[in-house]
């Protein structure tokens, strides 16, 4: 997962946090192994803030990706 602040900056945990996307390795915000099996299945993935600034107001941007593939896009706006 990535998320994008309303600033355009990503927010990673380590600059070594990286995956393969298409021919580029790209940081990721936080990751979780999921064993699909062909059925929907719930799956949570969290961001820790702890320790960071506080979240901006504004609207973030969230791309999930599963297997080198986006695989969803979405946004959320906090007040």
């Amino acid at each position: 997962m990535r998320i994008m602040r309303p600033d355009q900056l990503l927010m990673t945990k380590s600059p070594n946090d990286l995956f393969q996307f298409e021919d580029l390795k790209i940081p990721f915000s936080a990751m979780r192994e999921v064993n699909y099996e062909g059925q929907d299945l719930p799956v949570n993935i969290y961001w820790d803030n702890a320790g960071e600034a506080e979240f901006m107001i504004g609207t973030y941007t969230i791309d999930l990706f599963a297997d080198g593939n986006n695989v969803g896009t979405t946004t959320i706006e906090f007040k």
